[in-house]
């Protein structure tokens, strides 16, 4: 009988042959990681590298493209501040902040300069001075970024220099290379804002606009005493070849003008209108605003007749509230005073209350004052009693006078009353137990001064007595 024969692995074998695979496999898998980490890296530190150039890169073109670098001496700094020669971009400043790098220009919003991706680790500008050279500036920038592959921080730093420190200091002195020749700037498109020079300014003419001279007359009327001028001889003129006083200045609006000198009764200084127009005015004014312009207060003469030799001026004060402006006090050419008003009748004439010290107002110089009065029927039995109308002398008014208005309140039972000069009588009123508030006399209620004044009573219901309050108010003779 024949064996039959099995083909195939051991157990021993398959042992040796998955030890040999597995270590393939890890050495294959060590490799692809090595290289995957040495990517990664490198990646790394091209984009730092990448940033690092750009931001440098751009530094320089900010620099070189400047009028001015605002830097103090020299020394180091971690703000670099640039005036560019376009205004909307001055100044522009470059720094580090919360690890980024920031550029902002004027007025506008900070912009970074690197990615969220990498740390702005360090940044700082140094101006190195050189003596008979020109100075330099350092730039020293830190960029890092964390490697994913090996959790360790990649770090890069640069250092570069420009040699345009400030596009307008000068180390020795500016030439040109011909006499005569090259301009500074061109009038009126291409010019320099402002100069400042501690010497001399030489010039074969020199220009005001488009005024330009050779020379000017040395000749002055004026005199010089250290800081101080003067002159003592003549008038002066401003805006005028025809000064008439020590000081004489018309104004843009026509036939006014300020004069100042020995005037006539003791005036020295005069604000004029000369405008034959009525009510026009020569005022002085005080304003809020930055330039002066305005007239928040004003106070002046207004010409109200130019006639012959008759003429006639008020004086006024006015005030701005709410932003609006409005006379507040006058003096009429009369003599009268206005307060509050612009045509003032009487000697003195005010729109509106008077305050007192206590804190009371007066609205009136006539305020209305009451006068009591009390009915009973023991009053009224001198009269008619309460079974008719009785009509009750009240005396003479003493002044000329108004009954305003007036309150009863009775104790039991009503009646009604009425005032009058005993022929002509007011409007009917009722006196109650309930009565709360003043009621107005509408008619036949004005007396003249020495009339005869009279209350009348009647229409009886349960009365007894009552007290009548009358509110009187006294009027100009």
């Amino acid at each position: 009988m024949k064996s039959k024969r099995h083909y195939g692995f051991s157990l021993l074998e398959t042992v040796v042959y998955i030890g040999i695979l597995a270590t393939v496999a890890g050495i294959f898998t060590g490799v692809f990681q090595s290289i995957l980490r040495t990517q990664i890296s490198e990646t790394s530190q091209n984009e730092i590298t990448s940033q690092l150039n750009f931001a440098v890169q751009t530094i320089q073109r900010l620099v070189k493209n400047s009028s001015v670098i605002e830097f103090d001496g020299c020394g180091a700094t971690t703000t670099l501040s640039l005036i560019m020669p376009q205004e909307a971009y001055s100044p522009t400043s470059i720094y580090a902040q919360n690890s980024k790098l920031y550029i902002q220009q004027g007025s506008g919003t900070a912009q970074t300069l690197t990615s969220d991706t990498v740390t702005v680790d360090s940044l700082e500008f140094k101006k190195l001075c050189n003596t008979g050279a020109k100075d330099t500036i350092e730039i020293h920038i830190a960029i890092s970024k964390l490697d994913a592959s090996t959790n360790d921080r990649i770090s890069r730093s640069l250092t570069s220099a420009i040699s345009r420190v400030n596009a307008v200091t000068f180390d020795s002195s500016l030439l040109p290379p011909t006499d005569a020749t090259y301009d500074v700037g061109t009038w009126p498109t291409l010019r320099w804002r402002n100069g400042a020079f501690s010497g001399q300014v030489k010039a074969g003419q020199l220009c005001i606009a488009d005024d330009c001279q050779s020379s000017w007359s040395s000749a002055s009327q004026w005199s010089a005493t250290g800081t101080n001028i003067y002159y003592n001889d003549g008038n002066v003129g401003i805006g005028t070849t025809e000064p008439g006083t020590l000081l004489h200045i018309p104004t843009s609006q026509t036939g006014t003008s300020i004069t100042a000198g020995s005037l006539a009764n003791g005036v020295v200084l005069a604000l004029g209108n000369s405008s034959a127009t009525i009510n026009n005015i020569a005022a002085i004014g005080f304003s809020g605003s930055a330039t002066g312009i305005g007239d928040w207060v004003k106070m002046g003469a207004q010409f109200t007749d130019r006639t012959g030799s008759s003429e006639d001026a008020d004086f006024f004060i006015s005030t701005i509230a709410g932003g609006s402006a409005s006379e507040k006090f006058r003096i009429t050419s009369t003599g009268n005073v206005g307060i509050g008003t612009t045509t003032p009748s009487n000697t003195l004439t005010v729109n509106g209350d008077i305050g007192f010290a206590d804190g009371t107002t007066l609205s009136t110089a006539y305020p209305t004052r009451g006068a009591t009065l009390n009915i009973s029927t023991s009053t009224l039995a001198a009269y008619s009693g309460t079974s008719a109308t009785s009509t009750i002398e009240l005396g003479f008014a003493y002044r000329p006078q108004t009954f305003v208005n007036a309150k009863c309140v009775a104790d039991a039972g009503s009646f009604a009353y009425r005032i009058g000069d005993g022929t002509n009588w007011s409007n009917t009123l009722s006196c109650t137990t309930s009565s709360t508030s003043f009621n107005d006399f509408t008619t036949n209620n004005t007396f003249t001064q020495g009339e005869a004044r009279y209350i009348q009573v009647g229409s009886f219901s349960s009365f007894s007595k009552s007290s009548l309050t009358i509110g009187i108010q006294d009027t100009a003779d």
